[in-house]
């Protein structure tokens, strides 16, 4: 049996666990990733609290490694893709207002203290809803005692006594092991994710043996269920809401270990589900730059906004292409390459001709605001609002669709936009400086109606861009004023690139005729205390 044919090859040379071959050996495992840290056995030993001896024979025996409590500490220990030891993969231990298993459509079961539901809880709901089942389809007392789904039912098919059945429904007693797990979810049909188990559909080596046979040459896949696809949907939307209310960097750990993830079932998928996964991708590196970006880590922003890119055009998602190249367009902007800036945005907005109001609207607004920074004459500024009118008009329809790519376009991010667009157009030319200046001050009034208090990022921008208005029309008391609240929230949600802007407007107040009074100098001493 070739080891090439296994599912698992693209992780380590490990060899098939029983004649069965569904899972890697585990011991295998463990030796090829203690190995690959440059941990010894005795090191390893130690720390799990074993002798050497049951080391060397967990590892070349499997010896302990059916126990889902200490399958769990090597796959945290030894950095293990946990499907490799048979466990669910997922990230589902985060904490969350509701359990993951309650967002996902299972029962309401109560949390056990390994953060799945509680598993006794778990195999009682199973058992006796096959009962029913069996029940309702043959009547109550019609069929025989053999065939019943009670706890002695359930007993014989384990092959254990009543009396362990009734500890583990009670009192969770008797389930640590992996192989058992996987009997009662073959048996009740529980999804194995509410056991712990892995819930990937991995083929046998002997089925691959025989599609290599009859097709030669085929890859070997994995499918994936519905399940984890929603999983990562969620998971994808708690990292961008965390963005948009906070700052999102605490959550850059948890996208990258999401990342790692899915790298590492990309070439075990196939078509569709290939596909969607790489999609997945894209949307991480999109997510890790937009919290870069806020840091002005402009080298790790470029390497992560260039990879969003590179996987959403290797995807063939137009849609998905448009929004990496929208964002990496406001990177551009944000380190002041504006040329580079109304390349992406401009290949954007070829791309999304045909895409939903949510892409399609954020791409225009953008693409107005950036062009409106290279103006050179009237005609210029009028293709740079029309873009921005374009966008209006979608706002406005209601027709957006679902937001897949996290933009959250909207009447109020519309209004931030063509105020941006403004000013720019206000500092461009001396004859229409105060117009600008003034309807974009009116814009953010409508922006702030329509923008909701959770977005705290867009509401810290309103002040910032009231502020920079209020200085274009030589009104320094307001703009000075809208500057220290605009601090204040960047502060809290450490939004370095709009400190940075807040530091410029600084500059410029304190080269002008305001430059002594008491709230520029305080501007400037709470600037001065975030280098402290």
């Amino acid at each position: 049996m070739s080891m090439v044919q296994c599912w698992w090859h693209s992780f380590g040379p490990f060899p098939p666990k029983g004649a069965k071959g569904q899972y890697p050996s585990p011991g295998a495992v463990v030796i090829y990733y203690r190995q690959r840290l440059g941990m010894t056995r005795q090191m390893l030993a130690q720390t799990l609290g074993m002798s050497i001896s049951m080391a060397c024979r967990m590892e070349k025996e499997s010896i302990g490694l059916d126990s889902i409590t200490r399958c769990r500490k090597l796959v945290s220990l030894l950095d293990i893709p946990a499907f490799l030891l048979s466990l669910d993969s997922l990230a589902h231990l985060e904490e969350k207002q509701r359990p993951w298993w309650l967002e996902e459509g299972y029962p309401a079961f109560d949390k056990g203290d390994d953060g799945y539901p509680l598993i006794g809880q778990v195999l009682k709901y199973y058992r006796e809803r096959k009962l029913q089942q069996l029940q309702q389809k043959k009547g109550k007392d019609t069929y025989p005692e053999e065939e019943k789904w009670t706890q002695h039912g359930l007993a014989m098919a384990l092959g254990v006594s009543e009396f362990t059945v009734r500890k583990m429904e009670n009192y969770q007693k008797g389930l640590d092991s992996i192989t058992r797990r996987q009997a009662l979810s073959f048996f009740l049909n529980i999804p194995p994710v509410l056991l712990g188990l892995d819930m990937l559909d991995h083929t046998t080596v002997v089925e691959q043996e025989q599609r290599v046979t009859i097709h030669r040459a085929k890859p070997k896949t994995l499918v994936l269920e519905t399940d984890v696809f929603r999983k990562y949907h969620r998971i994808q939307e708690e990292l961008w809401t965390e963005h948009f209310t906070y700052h999102g960097q605490g959550a850059v750990n948890k996208a990258q270990r999401e990342l790692k993830y899915l790298q590492e079932v990309t070439s075990l998928t196939r078509g569709r589900q290939q596909q969607k996964i790489i999609e997945m991708q894209s949307l991480c590196y999109q997510f890790i730059a937009a919290v870069a970006l806020e840091k002005r880590a402009f080298d790790t922003l470029f390497t992560h906004e260039n990879r969003a890119v590179a996987y959403a055009k290797g995807a063939a998602n137009n849609e998905l292409i448009a929004s990496a190249l929208l964002r990496r367009a406001m990177a551009y902007y944000g380190r002041g390459k504006i040329r580079a800036a109304i390349g992406d945005i401009d290949e954007a907005m070829m791309v999304s001709k045909d895409a939903s109001g949510q892409v399609r609207g954020t791409v225009l607004q953008n693409a107005g605001m950036i062009h409106a920074h290279m103006i050179q004459s009237n005609a210029d500024i009028t293709s740079a609002l029309n873009l921005l009118d374009q966008a209006e008009a979608i706002a406005r329809s209601g027709n957006l669709g679902e937001d897949e790519y996290f933009l959250r376009f909207n009447v109020g991010m519309y209004h931030i936009r063509r105020a941006i667009a403004l000013i720019a157009v206000g500092h461009s030319t001396e004859k229409l400086r105060k117009g600008p200046f003034t309807e974009a001050l009116y814009q953010l009034e409508l922006a702030e109606r329509n923008t909701g208090q959770e977005m705290t990022r867009r509401h810290g921008m309103i002040n910032l861009f009231r502020a920079q208005a209020h200085y274009g029309l030589g009104e320094y008391g307001f703009a000075v004023k809208e500057a220290l609240l605009a601090l204040d929230v960047f502060k809290e949600i450490h939004s370095d690139i709009n400190i940075g802007y807040i530091t410029e407007l600084y500059y410029k107040l304190g080269a002008s005729s305001y430059k002594n009074a008491p709230l520029v100098l305080r501007l400037g001493w709470e600037l001065s205390k975030l280098g402290e």
